[in-house]
């Protein structure tokens, strides 16, 4: 099946792609995407989440990186570094900083990645 042209159509194929697990699939076809539009704040993170999930964790956090430079004021790149340093290598102390970066910035309490800041069920 032939890949939709328009930009909101290949959002929602990668996101299916996502929801498939086909993390692959989601990453070649968002690296394709960021060409196009490379500060794209919801490609960025999609692909964040494609690279995680392939487990290819640093590009993943590099990808974020880029984000939350294109995107200063938006919260959603740091509390997603925060759950990925979480989900990486425990670095809670790390996480926090970036939780808290995108607390300054006006992201919402996060009770769910609050818990995991605490370090319960680790």
């Amino acid at each position: 099946m032939p890949l939709p042209a328009d930009w909101s159509g290949r959002i929602a194929q990668a996101m299916s792609d996502l929801r498939a697990q086909d993390y692959a699939a989601a990453d070649v076809l968002l690296e394709s995407m960021l060409h196009e539009r490379p500060k794209d704040l919801n490609a960025l993170l999609l692909r964040a989440a494609a690279q995680a999930g392939t487990k290819s964790y640093y590009a993943a956090q590099r990808t974020l990186e880029r984000a939350m430079r294109a995107h200063p004021r938006s919260y959603l790149p740091y509390y997603n570094l925060a759950n990925l340093l979480i989900q990486q290598n425990g670095d809670l102390e790390a996480a926090r900083e970036y939780y808290e970066l995108g607390r300054t910035v006006g992201g919402p309490v996060n009770k769910a990645l609050e818990t995991r800041l605490k370090g319960k069920g680790q």
